[in-house]
């Protein structure tokens, strides 16, 4: 389980002038504890966005983006059962015709990926990106659709304006998608299943330029509130 040091942070956050929170669970949850200085600014991953409304044009028809992850400290369900879910699922893009671009964000994530890569046939396009978020960006842009675990491998691809499947493998993956109006296209990692999945994934597909245009319309505001706290703070400090 996970270990719980919640009031140690609120006892400290208590005393802090201003305290920016993720989504909206993490300030219900501060709040629960009398911390009532917070606001809702989104992941600082958000930094990455482009700041240009997506365009219609430049993506890859039936191109789908998968990650996989397992934390060894504490996940919804049990690792052989997700991983014959992404199996199915990349199978199943597979045979459907799609192209299947696998991300590894995590080294420790590499064997499984390469395994069900291989095991599906969608081993061409294995991508190790642990640290140079605007070459992950650049690789997810194009593609129909995002199903993920790591929490930021799926910011990220939203980051592009990729419609995008979030597995949640812990709470912080639903506050995240709760923060850009998205808590819709949560799945949680011990309700995986690989067909229901592929279904929403042409739902979003089918659908890419308005989804698009919602996932830019809902992390616009975040990066600007983000933007202007960090010049605020800089002022500050610098007075």
């Amino acid at each position: 389980g996970w270990v719980d040091s919640s009031a140690e942070w609120a006892r400290i956050l208590r005393r802090c002038a201003y305290v920016g929170v993720r989504g909206p669970l993490s300030a219900e949850l501060l709040a629960n504890m009398g911390v009532n200085n917070v606001e809702v600014i989104g992941d600082p991953v958000l930094f990455f966005a482009s700041d240009t409304r997506p365009q219609d044009d430049l993506g890859v028809p039936c191109s789908i983006g998968l990650n996989i992850g397992w934390d060894r400290v504490a996940q919804w369900g049990e690792p052989e059962k997700i991983y014959a879910e992404y199996l199915a699922l990349a199978s199943r893009a597979k045979k459907s015709g799609w192209k299947v671009r696998w991300f590894v964000a995590c080294p420790r994530d590499l064997v499984m990926t390469e395994k069900l890569a291989g095991a599906s046939s969608t081993q061409d396009e294995i991508h190790q990106i642990y640290s140079n978020p605007v070459e992950y960006i650049d690789l997810v842009r194009p593609l129909s659709a995002f199903v993920g675990t790591r929490l930021h491998s799926v910011a990220l691809a939203t980051c592009a304006y990729v419609p995008s499947v979030m597995l949640e493998y812990r709470p912080k993956c639903r506050d995240y998608m709760m923060s850009i109006g998205h808590e819709d296209h949560v799945v949680r990692t011990d309700e995986f299943r690989g067909e229901a999945v592929w279904d929403f994934v042409k739902l979003m597909s089918s659908q890419r330029e308005a989804s698009s245009r919602a996932l830019y319309e809902a992390i616009k505001p975040l990066r600007d509130k983000q933007l202007a706290k960090a010049r605020e703070l800089m002022e500050d400090l610098s007075e």
